[in-house]
């Protein structure tokens, strides 16, 4: 299981070979050409699409197999529309937000609408390349055919793309159809197994957390001695028990490097217990608190087993809170003057505007929050000491999103004003890469990418550079407000 579903990692051999079987669903589904995809095409399929064929006596083992893991391609991916023709309307999974269960339930309980359609195209006005959101309103109902009408069309890119969901760029790859079939097993990712893993954690701290919070320490509970609780004699043996709410266990978290009263925590698992004091916390502290139990598991388990092979481990509150701290320490990422602090790289451009050589700057920012996205820019002609500012907002997913609407409302009004000679600025190093190495940082945002791409092109001499956000602030401001706000913000 991965160690996303809080296993270990270790696959097995019939999930592994499904994902493979995936593979080959992938490239079928997105149209490609190889001669092998041809002759499969030519033999299953030839006047249907691979979407909705179904399996047919006599069909080979190997297409059985492609078709049995069609269902994964089905549940992840999703067409990023850019004229309609290719898209089966009923069986293509288009809209976004929608599982495939979900999409198919909903295409089937309109088609006695309009049984005759075909393709997404014929929901669009094909010269315009835009929503017919009459119709949409009409077959969907009010709600959901306004919220379709906001799914982007992204014109420049020429054809339909195939896109795989869980992946911020969209590109399919064998591991993400493992995860998506797993998922279909063990269901949604909790975050805990995330922090445990992917924190900077000894190894070893990693180790003893999830054998702990993964029930896979041999507690009296779990090999069915019913066992009482070796420190207090009172209550039966538990990971919570003895890590969390044995007096014991109370009086070393108190005196702890991250002191908590754990016994006024109300919880009915170690598991809970970690998941309800990490839920909203920055990484660092979030790091300083697993550091800490993990440090405090150890310490009690080691005396634990002492007692349980005829030891006498002579346990004093104040020795072991000593091991804990030493622990702490020697476990922790760094030390400076005794205290155990966390370094992190920061790398902070700082943009000087006077020793810029371009006569025109802009400055973009972007500001995402519960499915709303905006974004503004200032522009500056220095030569004429000129300013001009504008925000605008729309429907976006992602703070990627937000950052990318940024550079095509810019871009945008650079072109109408035949700006060129320019000089753009962004507080965002994921966009900023994005453009410059011409590929689209999200897959929700290709619409606005491809076409500032293409406005971008189009001037002459653009150059990009990134800045410290605290230089954006009010550009910051600019994209808050137009966000907050019904309307957008007047230009300047």
């Amino acid at each position: 299981m991965s160690t996303k579903w809080s296993g270990l990692g270790f696959r097995r051999m019939e999930d592994v070979n499904n994902a493979l079987l995936s593979k080959l669903a992938w490239l079928l589904a997105s149209g490609d050409r190889r001669p092998w995809a041809v002759a499969l095409q030519a033999r299953y399929f030839p006047r249907e699409s691979f979407w909705s064929v179904q399996k047919k006596n006599g069909d080979s083992f190997i297409w059985r197999g492609i078709l049995d893991s069609r269902q994964v391609i089905l549940q992840g991916s999703c067409m990023v529309i850019a004229t309609g023709e290719s898209i089966n309307l009923w069986y293509q999974p288009w809209i976004p937000w929608l599982s495939y269960e979900d999409f198919r339930e909903l295409m089937e309980s309109i088609r006695c609408k309009a049984p005759s359609l075909l393709s997404v195209a014929d929901l669009m006005y094909r010269r315009e390349k835009k929503w017919n959101t009459n119709y949409l309103c009409f077959l969907f109902g009010e709600d959901l055919g306004k919220r379709i009408s906001h799914i982007q069309i992204a014109q420049e890119l020429g054809n339909d793309l195939l896109i795989w969901k869980e992946a911020n760029r969209g590109v399919f790859t064998v591991k993400e159809a493992y995860l998506m079939g797993q998922k279909s097993r063990f269901g949604s990712i909790e975050p805990l197994w995330k922090w445990i893993w992917k924190e900077n954690l000894h190894p070893w701290m990693r180790m003893i957390l999830w054998r702990a919070i993964a029930g896979a320490l041999p507690t009296g509970d779990k090999v069915g001695a019913m066992q009482l609780c070796c420190f207090c004699s009172k209550e039966m043996e538990s990971p919570l028990h003895i890590f969390v709410q044995c007096p014991f266990a109370v009086a070393l978290w108190f005196g702890s490097p991250v002191p908590i009263r754990s016994s006024m925590v109300s919880t009915n698992s170690l598991k809970s217990f970690v998941i309800e004091l990490c839920s909203g916390l920055e990484p660092e502290p979030r790091y300083r608190f697993l550091l800490c139990l993990a440090v405090i598991i150890d310490t009690l388990w080691f005396f634990r087993n002492e007692c349980r092979h005829g030891k006498d481990p002579n346990l004093n509150v104040n020795d072991s809170l000593s091991i804990v701290w030493k622990k702490y320490g020697e476990f922790s990422q760094y030390e400076e003057n005794g205290e155990v602090v966390l370094q992190k790289e920061r790398i902070c451009t700082e943009v000087d505007y006077t020793g810029s050589q371009k006569r025109k700057l802009i400055m973009v920012d972007g500001s995402f929050s519960k499915g709303k996205i905006s974004a503004g820019f200032l522009v500056w002609n220095r030569d004429t000491n000129d300013w001009f500012y504008e925000a605008k907002s729309a429907v976006g997913e992602n703070a990627v999103a937000a950052e990318v609407f940024a550079w095509f409302i810019a871009l945008q009004w650079a072109t109408n004003n035949n700006w060129d000679d320019l000089v753009i600025f962004s507080d965002s190093a994921v966009v900023l890469d994005a453009f410059k190495k011409e590929r689209h940082p999200n897959w929700q945002c290709i619409s606005w990418f491809s076409s500032a791409l293409k406005m971008k092109r189009s001037l002459s001499d653009v150059t990009m550079q990134h800045t410290n956000r605290t230089y954006l602030a009010f550009v910051d401001n600019l994209a808050k407000s137009a966000r907050l706000s019904e309307s957008d913000v007047p230009s300047l």
